[in-house]
């Protein structure tokens, strides 16, 4: 019979036999002892560098110098001093350390650079700069662009008056004839064009105009536009002469004085000289001032005389006057900077008178140039001489193309305004300025024709015979009276 008393327990007892097994809880892993830092960094910084500071990893760990006790391990070493707000200087260095070891630093700041902040401001700054730019640009487009419309406008205006007064010139009429021809030469609503210019000067002149008939006389004295020819030249200056316009007065004197165009007559020279002076006309004064330094014409050699008559016709505005008047000044050798100032000063003055390309503007031109290409009481300055000194050879000035010459040889070793080295220009320059007769040219010139250069072919015996022509010329200019 079932003690029914006992179930309950055995009904426990049976569940628990039954019941899996409990895993026994895991005993917990033995922990790894950190490395030792038995290690020692030493970071060393100069008077610069003291108080910078120091970090580790990324972690800071005192100001410059230190002594850093590590483990064995890489690391990244960072020394960070700031200059201001916005600047500051670093070194950075990754240190391997060994176990037990001391290892030194010397730490050497770099340059000053903008910090993270002093980036992000620059990166503000030059945006805004951007931005200022751009709107400046566009600025200037709309500027360059309206400038461009009013010169358009200016320019269809220009037009329309010249084809205005064109069209009264072909009708007969003089004035208008004496504004074509200016607006030819200044290209004032029409091409610039010296050869239209000169043929209507001469149209405007053969209807008696005065100004027109020396304008278009020191074309032809000058070559300006038309061929030179001395005999045309004054064949225009002499009827307005005869009228009393004094430029022409003063021009019919300078042509008997020097037989241009006419037989040389030193008594008509003084004649109209005189005529000249009371007409205040400067190239007058200034053949009378030829006159007296020579003692032509039956009066006096008297270099006083001559100077003050060069200095007024030089006042007067006679471009000649102005030259010689600039080479007056320069009394004492070496020249101060007083006489090179008054010199430079007319020396400009002539360059600046309206010479129309002649002796005057070329010759000052030259000595300008020279003033420039040695520092001659101005700045020295080689692009303007050379500037100056080409000008003053297209002119056909002899010392001018002789000068260029010598810059073109490709074996001058000298300063060279120019920077082109080009022996067949040289020779070509050297050829035209000895043909005029500059000493330094022809020497040049029989040294290319001895040796066969720049083109020339080689021909000693030429080259010996230019080599006299240099010495006799230069014997020649050398008793030269001063003109």
């Amino acid at each position: 019979m079932t003690d029914f008393r006992l179930l309950p327990f055995l009904f426990a007892s049976s569940l628990a036999v039954a019941a899996p097994s409990r895993p026994a809880p895991a005993k917990p892993a033995p922990s790894v002892p950190a490395p030792a830092a038995d290690s020692l960094l030493r970071v060393a910084c100069d008077e610069d560098g003291a108080g910078a500071e120091v970090s580790i990893n990324g972690k800071f760990k005192g100001e410059c110098p230190i002594d850093i006790a590590l483990a064995e391990g890489l690391y990244k070493l960072r020394v960070l001093k700031p200059v201001d707000a916005l600047h500051e200087r670093d070194f950075m260095q990754e240190v391997r350390m060994g176990s037990g070891v001391v290892k030194k630093v010397e730490v050497a700041l770099s340059a000053p650079h903008l910090t993270e902040e002093g980036r992000r401001q620059e990166e503000v700054r030059r945006a805004a700069a951007a931005k200022a730019e751009e709107e400046r640009r566009a600025a200037a487009a709309r500027a360059e662009a309206e400038r461009q419309r009013v010169a358009d406008e200016a320019a269809r205006r220009e037009q329309a008056a010249f084809a205005a007064v064109l069209a009264r010139a072909e009708a007969g009429d003089t004035p208008a004839m004496v504004e074509v021809a200016r607006r030819y030469g200044e290209g004032a609503g029409v091409a610039a064009d010296e050869v239209s210019e000169a043929s209507w000067l001469e149209k405007a002149a053969s209807k008696g105009d005065p100004g027109a008939m020396f304008t278009i006389g020191t074309r032809y004295e000058n070559g300006i536009g038309v061929q030179k020819d001395y005999a045309k030249a004054y064949r225009w200056y002499r009827p307005c002469a005869d009228a009393g316009h004094a430029p022409c007065v003063g021009a019919v004197s300078a042509f008997f004085l020097n037989g241009w165009g006419v037989p040389r007559d030193l008594a008509q020279a003084v004649q109209w000289a005189r005529k000249g002076e009371t007409l205040q006309s400067g190239r007058a004064v200034f053949a009378l001032a030829n006159l007296h330094q020579a003692g032509l014409g039956g009066l006096e050699k008297d270099m006083e005389k001559y100077q003050a008559y060069v200095l007024q016709a030089a006042r007067l505005g006679e471009p000649r006057a102005m030259y010689y008047q600039a080479l007056m000044e320069l009394k004492t050798d070496p020249w101060p900077q007083e006489q090179l100032d008054k010199s430079r000063a007319w020396l400009e003055k002539a360059v600046a008178s309206g010479a129309e390309g002649g002796y005057a503007e070329a010759k000052s031109l030259y000595w300008l140039g020279k003033f420039y290409l040695n520092g001659q009481g101005v700045r020295k300055d080689l692009k303007t001489a050379g500037r100056m000194i080409e000008r003053a050879a297209q002119l056909e000035d002899a010392d001018a193309m002789s000068l260029l010459g010598l810059w073109y040889m490709e074996e001058y070793k000298g300063e060279n305004p120019i920077g082109k080295r080009d022996d067949k220009v040289a020779a070509g320059l050297f050829r035209k300025a000895a043909e005029a007769g500059e000493p330094e040219a022809m020497q040049n010139l029989a040294y290319f024709y001895y040796y066969g250069k720049g083109g020339l072919p080689l021909n000693q015996a030429l080259g010996k015979e230019w080599q006299q022509k240099a010495a006799n010329a230069r014997l020649a200019r050398a008793f030269a009276p001063f003109r």
